[in-house]
């Protein structure tokens, strides 16, 4: 008797194009989740409700899923590159545009529809595809890249689509070669901004980095409809960075009362610097010289720090940022000067971050 057994695969495609599609590569979870919110209607006399008990809103479908990255495809196909994010950056971060534009500006990534293949497992090993999940009209909600010393990388997001259904027919699956080597922890670089409080310049020892992006959505929906014909992005758009770092030095503040750095922490200023997070591919031998995908988060906020230490331990700093990420240069959101977010798939290796 055959079984389901680690049987998914997932193919992102844009809503309404059947010639494109990216499937996720190394993936090691997905979930997929729905509920009704039943309004009961009582009657007189009766004990018992109605018995059409209606939603009072379409269910929102919920996709999670979290995968080994290999390229820059999936952040395509989510909407989080814009057109220009492949440019070579002429400054301390690539010329493109921030995440915030690339999802409310590119019309062709409005909309995703989500196709998870559930396939049989048989005898010796061998599958017969079984049944598709279809996913229509998902946004994106939530995507979050971590890494640590010791494991390999890995990306994690969410989305909300509008419908759901199943087939018995399987779509075709771009399978994802198997003969690269994994991404490990040493095909990273990051490059933390300067001037962090009483922390000298090239002090860590980095052992883990988590960078969320939360896009919450607003639902709009037409009187006498029952699905939102948009869900618009909530501001602000604050964006997460955690680091975790093993401490090899200190640099004194300007004074130990009434700093300077505690007065611009508590005044509400960002850091002049860049946080970037630098990933090669991975190779066989020797270092990758190919960037697969960059995450550059300027000008970021200092919103937490803590040292601990413990008996047969090092010193060890938590370190957490905010950075706001709103459209460039559009006359209502941030200008080039200002914290954003940007995720590139090249970034000028000559340049000193």
């Amino acid at each position: 008797m055959a079984v389901f057994y680690q049987s998914e695969s997932v193919a992102l495609k844009p809503t309404g194009d059947t010639n494109s599609q990216t499937t996720l590569p190394t993936l090691q979870s997905v979930g997929v989740n729905f509920s009704a919110q039943r309004n009961n209607v009582q009657r007189l006399g009766k004990f018992s409700v109605m018995p059409y008990r209606s939603a009072n809103q379409w269910p929102t479908v919920n996709f999670q899923s979290e995968y080994i990255p290999t390229g820059y495809d999936v952040e395509q196909a989510l909407g989080l590159m814009g057109t220009g994010a492949m440019e070579t950056g002429t400054s301390a971060g690539p010329s493109s545009t921030s995440i915030v534009d690339a999802l409310t500006i590119s019309s062709q990534y409005s909309w995703s529809d989500i196709d998870v293949a559930i396939r049989e497992m048989v005898l010796e090993g061998t599958e017969s595809a079984f049944s598709t999940l279809s996913i229509s009209e998902g946004v994106l909600t939530n995507y979050s890249f971590q890494a640590s010393v010791g494991q390999a990388p890995k990306v994690s997001f969410s989305m909300e689509g509008l419908d759901a259904g199943v087939s018995t027919s399987s779509f075709s699956v771009d399978t994802p070669s198997d003969l690269s080597p994994t991404l490990r922890p040493q095909d990273m670089q990051l490059y933390l901004p300067t001037g962090l409080f009483g922390i000298a310049d090239n002090g860590v020892h980095v052992q883990s980095v988590n960078i969320g992006i939360p896009l919450g959505r607003t639902p709009l929906i037409r009187l006498g409809e029952q699905k939102a014909f948009s869900r618009e992005l909530q501001s602000p758009v604050i964006v997460t960075a955690q680091i975790s770092a093993i401490m090899s030095g200190f640099k004194a503040t300007s004074s130990t009362t009434g700093s300077d750095e505690m007065t611009q922490l508590v005044a509400g200023k960002f850091i002049d610097d860049d946080f970037v997070v630098r990933v090669w591919q991975p190779v066989e031998t020797g270092s990758s010289t190919t960037q697969m995908i960059n995450f550059v988060l300027r000008k970021p906020y200092l919103e937490n720090i803590g040292w601990s230490n413990s008996v047969g331990g090092y010193t060890a700093v938590d370190l957490q940022f905010s950075i706001p990420c709103a459209p460039v240069d559009d006359g209502f959101g941030q200008t080039d000067g200002e914290s954003n977010v940007i995720i590139s798939g090249n970034l000028d290796t000559s340049i000193v971050i």
